[in-house]
């Protein structure tokens, strides 16, 4: 359970996460990720089984303090929501990381989960840092909104002179998707400029 002192992401980082209903634009600085390669097909298990591989990583951090390891610099903390990522062909799934999480933790980290609850995806997930600089973005329930708020991004950057990527793009999962009906799903919808900008 959250309390006073637990650094949560809905709230001090809220600008970066929880899109408003109009566009706005932020500049997101670079964090660390744990990230999977998102599966190609549409088959929803397979979409669950990559984001619980994640959240299992994320989970074992933010609970080594339970098994009286604490990581050097280490603070209480919201685990961070999963993200996707799609550039061209290729998509990611991702779940930001505190800055005390180093490449010696996420080590230790798939270490005891191999030992404790193995899955045959551990082994693909890798530690990336990320940097999207200046973005557009705004929220979306559901997928009936996603052309609207698509457009909306677009029309908002063309008014100030600035091109998006048609084939780059993040998704913030905002609720668990898992159990939350498509019509439901609540997100943040994150349009980065074009590279030519």
């Amino acid at each position: 359970m959250e309390t006073k002192e637990t650094h949560s992401w809905k709230v001090e980082e809220k600008a970066l996460y929880v899109g408003k209903s109009k566009p706005v634009w932020v500049t997101v600085p670079k964090f660390r990720f744990f990230t999977i390669a998102a599966p190609s097909r549409a088959a929803e298990q397979e979409w669950k089984a990559a984001m619980e591989v994640l959240l299992r990583f994320s989970k074992f951090i933010h609970q080594m303090p339970k098994r009286g390891f604490f990581p050097g610099g280490y603070f209480p903390y919201a685990v961070y929501p999963v993200e996707y990522e799609k550039n061209g062909q290729e998509g990611q799934l991702m779940v930001r990381q505190p800055v005390f999480v180093t490449e010696s933790i996420a080590r230790m980290t798939l270490t005891g989960l191999t030992a404790t609850n193995p899955h045959p995806l551990m082994q693909q997930v890798h530690m990336r840092e990320k940097e999207d600089g200046r973005c557009i973005q705004m929220a979306v329930t559901g997928m009936e909104q996603w052309k609207e708020a698509w457009q909306a991004l677009e029309e908002a950057a063309q008014k100030e002179g600035v091109w998006l990527s048609s084939d780059r793009y993040r998704i913030i999962a905002l609720n668990d998707w898992s159990k939350t009906a498509p019509e439901k799903r609540k997100m943040t919808l994150r349009r980065f400029v074009a590279e030519s900008e």
